[in-house]
């Protein structure tokens, strides 16, 4: 799909999951390890009417689906202990890694905003460690899920003007790049004003949420689009 036209970007914010690193496959199978121990199952829909919302709000969404007899409290135990088994062996997802550097590499700003909680962060991003480490390749890292100033979670715009606003100097917001997998964070993306590159779960076709550009992976984004410097030839 063609990207609208946008203004020159010069700072770019990234979500974690899904986008950057493959977690979403891993809660998945740790979401349908706990449905299956009720004798339910985690569908393609429900993952879809899940996918982006803080872990509170969505596990809320699947016990009520489910009629699960468990609180959000007992789903959150039981699906951390299958998601920290299951996402020792997660990767990058395809192209997160060269875009990350290439953009870093000429000058510009990186942040992560992600809705995961601290502890959470660590765990899914231990493996790769030094690559998500503050002040490597990312300015910064929001984690929303229990950061103080992120009142609301997406498609509210909350995690991104925050982002956004501990850049120094602090960017207009048509000048931020987002890139995000869920159709919530593409929400919240738009109602900062903030053009958002989109790459869908495979279950989303990508005709929903008006993205400025859906891709199916991030090696397909072409950075001159947005004014940024392009890949060199050897990095294609």
């Amino acid at each position: 799909m063609n990207a609208q036209p946008v203004a020159a970007i010069t700072h770019v914010l990234f979500d974690l999951d899904g986008l950057l690193i493959d977690t979403e496959t891993c809660y998945a199978k740790a979401y349908q390890m706990v449905a299956k121990q009720f004798g339910k199952q985690y569908t393609h829909e429900l993952k879809v009417r899940v996918m982006g919302l803080s872990p509170k709000v969505g596990f809320e969404v699947i016990i009520k689906e489910l009629e699960l007899p468990i609180t959000v409290e007992e789903f959150t135990r039981l699906g951390n202990e299958y998601f920290n088994h299951i996402v020792k062996d997660v990767e990058l997802m395809s192209g997160a890694e060269r875009l990350v550097r290439h953009l870093y590499d000429h000058n510009i700003p990186l942040a992560i905003a992600s809705g995961a909680t601290s502890d959470a962060f660590a765990i899914k991003t231990a493996k790769f460690e030094h690559f998500f480490s503050k002040n490597n390749f990312f300015k910064h890292l929001v984690i929303g899920g229990d950061d103080p100033l992120i009142a609301r979670g997406k498609p509210f715009p909350d995690i991104f003007i925050e982002a956004m606003n501990r850049f120094d100097p602090i960017p207009e917001t048509h000048n931020v790049l987002v890139f995000e997998d869920s159709l919530m964070g593409v929400k919240a993306a738009l109602a900062a004003n903030m053009p958002c590159v989109w790459v869908p779960d495979p279950v989303f076709d990508g005709s929903e949420g008006n993205a400025t550009l859906v891709l199916k992976s991030l090696l397909d984004f072409r950075p001159e689009v947005f004014g940024l410097p392009p890949f060199e030839s050897s990095d294609n």
